[in-house]
């Protein structure tokens, strides 16, 4: 049956309003956000590019990707947050504060961003800097364990080693098991001179299930600043050349004779706060 003429009429006037209405609805875009779009796209595959050379181990080519990124993006948080870790991995510790101080910046609120700017600041041997980090981060993240070891390396620094201990103490009743914890708070009662107990918890660390070379060395650390220098080599043997071990022997005789700040710089060096 054909349509009568007026009904077609009517459901063709019909369609046509209706897509004149829903041009008249659609937002065109402004240059300025079309050009923020441009730039929101470029720098998410910057950072997918930064992603694959670190994960292909170049991690230089990475840094150099994700600051790009910062650069198109400056608002968005994601770039700053690689950037960061990125260029502590490389020891670039000046990169990595620059990086972290935008990202708290951006994301007051942000444990994880804290944290990787009292690293970096560590590193700098910026302690009071740290600490104010480690503060905050413990503060979004109460019941994490890092900030609080974060703090006691920051305290160890500043030469106020039974505030550090009772802080890896706490950090402790929050995770037993953590090794960085136990390593440094051995590390901080070697620095206050109690011997005896560091190398108990030391040794107990050494002994641990899946406890590797770095446990070990550190309990030669321990021992060699108490002046143990031939107990320091037989442990040191355990996983180090003669050549090694010599090394290691006159640098602990060295660390003796250090002030105690420039000393505890020196053990926490590679020390870091992550666990």
């Amino acid at each position: 049956m054909t349509m009568p003429f007026r009904i077609f009429r009517r459901i063709f006037l019909t369609a046509a309003l209706l897509s004149v209405a829903a041009c008249a609805t659609d937002k065109v875009p402004t240059p300025d956000e079309i050009k923020q779009d441009n730039a929101d796209s470029r720098a998410r595959q910057l950072v997918r590019v930064g992603d694959a050379s670190r994960a292909g181990g170049d991690s230089a080519s990475a840094l150099a990707f994700y600051q790009r990124a910062q650069a198109m993006r400056p608002d968005w948080d994601e770039p700053y947050r690689r950037s960061g870790e990125t260029a502590l991995a490389l020891g670039m510790a000046e990169e990595a504060a620059a990086a972290y101080t935008r990202l708290t910046a951006l994301a007051p609120g942000d444990a994880a961003a804290h944290l990787g700017l009292g690293r970096a600041l560590v590193a700098l041997d910026r302690p009071a800097e740290a600490e104010d980090a480690f503060t905050r981060a413990q503060a979004a993240a109460p019941r994490d364990h890092r900030p609080l070891n974060g703090l006691g390396i920051a305290r160890d620094l500043a030469g106020d080693h039974a505030a550090a201990q009772a802080l890896y103490r706490r950090g402790l009743a929050l995770a037993p098991d953590s090794p960085s914890l136990n390593n440094n708070l051995g590390l901080s009662l070697a620095l206050s001179g109690a011997y005896a107990e560091a190398i108990q918890v030391l040794g107990d660390a050494a002994k641990s299930p899946g406890a590797g070379p770095r446990a070990r060395q550190n309990l030669a650390l321990v021992y060699g600043l108490s002046g143990d220098m031939d107990r320091a080599a037989k442990i040191g043997r355990l996983d180090l050349t003669e050549a090694q071990v010599r090394s290691n022997l006159k640098r602990y005789e060295a660390l003796r004779k250090l002030s105690d700040k420039a000393r505890a710089r020196a053990v926490h060096t590679g020390q870091g706060p992550d666990g």
